[in-house]
């Protein structure tokens, strides 16, 4: 999304730059005439009769006009010159952010996949120590360490508000089942009695909504 964005406001900008390329390089309203234009020069006298002889002057453009055409010329030259330089630097700055961001989303993606396995992993091992596990429970605190500091690592990569969500209702069911695991090992109690069961089957359903997200 922010690519999108910035891609946007860099091509805005461009097409503002043709814009002011295009009004400046118009020409002014002035009249000049040809360079081989003759004007014509009167013979003397009024109304008098004919037979006067009349003479030509040829016109040369002025020096300035000349001058004011070549700057205005040279001008829009390096006007374009910075257009298609633009336009160069724009295609690569659209290309590397699409690029950056699909090797975000890339890296999001393996970092859920891996959660997720191991997410899985802790479940099934609770899942069968069966409705008394007694000291068999011990092993599984390493476990509950590492997915809960991989997903806490993760989640402000979180690309949007359903992962985001997820990613929070997966911590907070970690944080229920080590509670759980923490009464069994300290009290013998049963699984039943602390709803571990119940807290799996939350877990596993964050896990596949967090699945789904990347």
């Amino acid at each position: 999304m922010r690519a999108r964005r910035l891609g946007g406001l860099c091509l805005a900008m461009l097409l503002s730059a043709v814009l002011v390329v295009g009004c400046g390089g118009g020409g002014g309203g002035s009249f000049t005439l040809p360079s081989n234009a003759t004007l014509p020069n009167g013979g003397g006298g009024g109304g008098g009769g004919g037979g006067g002889q009349t003479t030509t002057e040829t016109v040369s453009p002025p020096q300035t006009q000349k001058t004011n055409t070549n700057n205005q010329s040279e001008s829009t030259n390096w006007a374009l010159i910075v257009l298609i330089a633009g336009a160069v630097v724009l295609v690569a700055l659209i290309g590397w952010l699409v690029a950056r961001s699909r090797g975000a989303r890339g890296r999001y993606s393996r970092a859920v996949n891996d959660i997720y396995a191991e997410g899985v992993t802790l479940h099934d091992r609770l899942a069968t120590l069966g409705p008394q596990p007694g000291a068999a429970i011990a092993g599984v605190d390493p476990m509950l360490d590492k997915l809960t500091a991989d997903a806490r690592r993760l989640q402000p990569a979180a690309p949007n508000d359903q992962a985001r969500a997820a990613m929070e209702d997966l911590l907070r069911d970690l944080v229920a089942i080590r509670s759980a695991v923490s009464a069994i090992e300290t009290t013998g109690a049963a699984a039943e009695t602390v709803d571990l069961p119940g807290r799996l089957a939350s877990m596993r359903a964050s896990l596949d909504r967090l699945l789904a997200t990347r």
